[in-house]
């Protein structure tokens, strides 16, 4: 490999000496130190990691004290092999005779331990201990670019190196999928090499053009996931196989058995549409353009069909549909249009295209409420608990026709306790997005003004500032006004919203606001925190969500140990889970700190009355006698197993004369055998 060598200042050095940091850590058992530097700009989810076995294209310069080693152009690199692979070398492991006249090229300390750790366009930089360098006298340090790498995949024989993907195509070959391919004979399984002749433009002038379904070819199983556009590199023993994926058509097996009796092949589509139709109540509008029974590839009828060919596309019920038309349209995204083929009597094959023009699914939001949106192209985010929204309602239909002929406009904060618009109709504006207009029904709990549908438009959402938006003393306020509104959801009996408005006060007054907080700020959060606690508790208890109780008192205890209404409520849960002896210690306690608590004294009156209960019920089991304690009806003790009765004398003597008896049979019978024997 050709290197460069430059008079490198000491201070440049010093400079790329990299410090301990979040991005930091020790590779090949402390030898060398990596340290990202730069990341690639782009999203977080669908990052490309390489990984072992994988052609990593990367540029490095490897500094010494003396001087910087520059690495001539990109090169690449096989992870965990120590063999360059460019000018179409193998890459085995072994490297005998791989590299440049036999001799193995200086590469980067490390960079094997690094690429996995990198992406596409990360820099990273290494520190290399003077052991692990060719200069034994100072320690280097190394940057390392990561350009690009080829993917390397094992397709059950086949191992598969994909030279070029398409990011802009998305559609992957599957079994069934209609396909046409180039494939060539190439030496060699390196993708650098095709990349750097400039083999990667265009097929082999060789290449011989294949057409069919996947499953069909003899490197099936290595096509599997490539997309249109895409060129591998597949190895079939000492075969170097090139294919290069010239397109695509997405083909679906709609058959209930799966026996390819419906199939659904893409004409045209959105682009990275998914399909449209959720559940089975929806309505679709769909166009069947044409419809036709062939047999032996001539028209010998057309099919009949709903919704019929050629009429006017209106919506109707998916149920509605002809079952192979309803069976393909689930797989359909909104604007695709596809050839849908059905198997028929005596070998006859029908085939139908139609258009998927829009779907109105209907979606239950719980509760008896139910909905379909009636537009599209809305976008946004589904509103949050406690987000402002601004909703039109119109035709409100009633048991015995229209209720108004005038929109209701409806301003409320979401999951409230306002009661603007009612429970049914809230459960239907929290699943839509802003602009989304829907038919909602209510079946069980009336809408407003007692209508059974309306035509609901859900037109803004204010949404308040995220928690890690605001400040630690608007943290604060915040969880003051969700004590609030979680008390006042306590006080209308609402117990499940009051457990979700404590909760959000507890999580926004978390424990970490006090390194920004003063003293009193920081009394302030710890007595809201308490408070925050114990009524969750408190409507825990209400809701029979006893462990859970116990937990928040648990939380209060382990900051204030003498918490007198703590311990009241925790021996509430405990007596509530039948642990009588927890109950006791916590009623006890109550009354150590508050000795006129006169619901402490209750609480350790009714433990005492369900110990006595218990009691009585054992009794009454176990005929008098009483078990561990602790159980209840629910978890009865087990029954007690009556011990054997001791012998008595005169069957001690019995038993002794019959043992006496078989021991000198058993000495006859040896004596006998041995004579016999003899």
């Amino acid at each position: 490999m050709a290197s460069a060598s430059y008079s490198l200042p000491q201070k440049l050095l010093d400079e790329m000496i990299v410090d301990e940091g979040p991005e930091g850590r020790e590779l090949c058992g402390g030898l060398v130190m990596f340290h990202r530097t730069n990341r690639r700009d782009g999203p977080a989810i669908g990052k490309r990691i390489p990984k072992e076995g994988d052609e990593c294209v990367i540029r490095w310069r490897e500094r010494y004290t003396s001087g910087m080693n520059v690495s001539d152009g990109d090169e690449p690199c096989v992870i965990g092999t120590q063999t360059w692979v460019a000018d179409e070398l193998s890459d085995d492991a072994s490297g005998d005779g791989a590299a440049r006249g036999g001799d193995k090229p200086h590469e980067p300390p490390g960079v094997h331990a690094a690429l996995p750790l990198m992406e596409s366009g990360d820099t990273a930089r290494l520190r290399l201990h003077a052991s692990y360098t060719s200069n034994k006298s100072e320690p280097a340090a190394c940057e390392l670019d990561l350009i690009t790498f080829y993917r390397v995949d094992e397709c059950g024989a086949f191992r598969r190196k994909v030279a070029r993907h398409d990011e802009a195509h998305y559609k992957s070959i599957t079994p069934l999928a209609d396909c046409v391919l180039k494939c060539s004979i190439v030496e060699g399984f390196s993708a650098f090499a095709l990349a750097a002749s400039g083999a990667l433009a265009e097929a082999p002038a060789e290449s011989t053009a294949w057409t069919g379904r996947a499953r069909d070819h003899t490197l099936a199983a290595a096509l599997t996931g490539l997309c249109e556009g895409d060129i591998a590199l597949v190895r079939d023993g000492d075969t170097i196989h090139r294919v290069d994926v010239a397109s695509v058509r997405p083909v679906v097996d709609c058959s209930i058995d799966k026996d390819e009796s419906v199939l659904k092949l893409e004409v045209s589509a959105p682009d990275h549409a998914e399909p449209a139709v959720r559940g089975t109540n929806g309505d679709v509008q769909l166009s069947v353009k044409s419809g036709l029974w062939v047999l032996d590839d001539e028209v010998v009828g057309d099919v009949e069909s709903t919704p019929a060919v050629g009429a006017e596309p209106a919506f109707l019920p998916l149920t509605s549909l002809d079952p192979p038309l309803r069976l393909a349209v689930v797989h359909m995204a909104v604007g695709e249009t596809a050839e849908v083929i059905v198997k028929g009597d005596h070998g006859a094959v029908g085939r139908y295209r139609v258009e998927l023009q829009g779907v109105r699914n209907v979606v239950d939001a719980g509760g008896g409420t139910s909905y379909r949106v009636l537009n599209r192209g809305a976008k946004g985010f589904e509103p949050d608990p406690l987000d402002d929204v601004v909703v039109c309602v119109e035709d409100l239909d009633g048991d015995d026709g229209r209720l108004t002929a005038l929109p209701l406009n409806l301003t409320w904060t979401l999951d409230d306790d306002e009661g603007v618009a009612g429970a049914p109709l809230e459960r239907a504006v929290a699943k839509l997005r802003p602009g989304e207009r829907a038919l909602v029904t209510f079946t069980e709990a009336r809408g407003p003004l007692g209508c059974v549908s309306a035509v609901v438009t859900l037109e803004r959402v204010e949404r308040r500032p995220s928690v890690i938006d605001l400040k630690a003393l608007e943290r604060l306020e915040r969880a003051a006004d969700l004590k609030t509104r979680g008390n006042r959801a306590f006080a209308a009996k609402d117990f499940a919203k009051a457990v979700r408005r404590y909760g959000g006060g507890i999580d926004t007054a978390a424990e970490d606001l006090e390194p920004d907080l003063d003293e009193d700020a920081i009394s302030e959060r710890r007595a809201l925190a308490r408070a925050l606690y114990l009524n969750r508790a408190a409507a825990r208890l209400e809701l029979k969500e006893f462990k859970g109780a116990r937990q928040d008192c648990d939380a209060v205890l382990k900051r204030e140990p003498r918490h007198g209404k703590a311990l009241y409520r925790r021996g509430q849960c405990c007596l509530k889970l039948d642990d009588w002896a927890a109950a006791k210690r916590a009623f006890t306690s109550a009354l150590a700190v508050d000795e006129n608590n006169k619901d402490a004294r209750r609480g350790l009156q009714r433990v005492k009355e369900a110990v006595q209960r218990q009691k009585v019920l054992e009794r009454a089991r176990f005929g008098g006698k009483t078990v561990a304690k602790g159980f209840s009806a629910q978890r009865p003790a087990p029954a007690p197993v009556e011990p054997a009765a001791k012998p008595v004398a005169r069957n001690r003597r019995a038993a002794l004369a019959v043992a006496a008896g078989s021991i000198v049979g058993l000495f006859a019978a040896v004596v006998l055998g041995g004579w016999y024997l003899g």
